[in-house]
This record gives structure tokens, sequence and C-alpha cells, in this order.
């Protein structure tokens, strides 16, 4: 439909006119006389070919909207920005794909164990698109950082305090003060 609508809005456009400029005319090449050969210009390196036989006449002919392919748009997905904290969790990350009822922290337990699942702000840190903890769109391949790589690296712990206490705050907010002081546990002993 949408290549439909643009090549009869071409197609407008250059029936009246509105891109600016004029379009030029069909230009009209006459064609050699048959008793004329063409001629040939030919570099010393390169073989002379033998002019044709009989020349057909040429003419050029300004190509209409109708005939010229529509341009295919290409959707792309704009690049997750690499922001400082998503580099650093990178180190050893996998990919998982989201099941449908998946939330951060049952990834987490189920990937990271499920003494770990409060671990689960890593996984935002790496993916920094999800806004809400607790729902994952199914389908979505989402990068899982490596755990223990990350909590062995210090500037890793560090943000991953952060985000933890942050999320602690979303929760109570949300009058979830158990998954809070979980959070809040477990950012205490990084």
């Amino acid at each position: 439909m949408k290549k439909i609508i643009l090549a009869v809005l071409i197609t407008a456009c250059v029936l009246t006119g509105c891109a600016g400029t004029p379009e030029p005319a069909p230009v009209i090449i006459p064609a050699p006389a048959p008793s004329e050969p063409a001629p040939v210009i030919a570099r010393e390196s390169e073989p002379v070919a033998p002019p044709p036989a009989e020349p057909a006449p040429v003419t050029a002919v300004a190509r209409t909207p109708e005939t010229a392919p529509a341009p295919t748009p290409v959707v792309t997905a704009p690049p997750m920005p690499i922001t400082p904290a998503r580099e650093i969790v990178m180190r050893g990350a996998g990919n998982y794909r989201v099941v449908r009822g998946d939330s951060l922290s049952h990834v987490a337990a189920k990937l990271y164990g499920r003494e770990n699942m409060y671990y689960f702000p890593l996984i935002r840190l790496a993916n920094m698109t999800i806004t809400n903890p607790d729902v994952l769109r199914a389908g979505v391949y989402i990068i899982i950082p490596d755990l223990q790589a990350n909590l062995n690296n210090e500037e890793a712990r560090s943000l991953l305090k952060a985000e933890m206490l942050s999320t602690a705050a979303h929760y109570d907010r949300l009058n979830q003060f158990k998954a809070s002081a979980e959070l809040r546990n477990f950012a205490n002993r990084l």
C-alpha cells in the first residue's frame, strides 16, 4: 500500500512540476546514416572491434515514474548505544530468548541459579532498553552478562550495586518491600 501511495505521489509531482525544476524533454539522437560506419576510438593496447553490419536507430527516451521501480524502504533497528556501564558488564556475555511470562528475576533465576536471582539488575545494565524489569516481550533476545566475571571486577560490582539500589527504590514505590529488601541485602554484600 505504501509503495502505491509513493508511486502516485511521485507521478503527481512529476506531472504538476512540484519538484521545482521542469523535467527535460526526451532527447532523440539520430542514428548515423547506414553508409557511414560509426567511428571507433581505441587505445593502443585494446583490440579494435569491427563496426556493426548495420547500425540500428538509437532513441533515448526519459524513464517515466511508472516504469521506475519504487524504492524499497529499509527498516533497521537503531543500534543500542554503548554506554560505559554496558561496555563494562559485557564481558563473557551470551544471549537469551525471552519466553512468555519471563521477568528479569525469572531469567536470572534460570541462568544464574535461584540463589542469585536478585542479581537481575546486571542483566538490565546490559540491556538498557528494558524499562520495566517485570515485563519482557516474548521472542526478544536479551544479553546475559557473565555473573562471576562481573562480580570479580571492581568497576562492574560498583555499577551493579548502584543499579541494585536504584531497582530497590523502584520496588519501594510499588510497595514490593520483600523484593526491595532482598536487593538492598545483595547490594550491601558487593
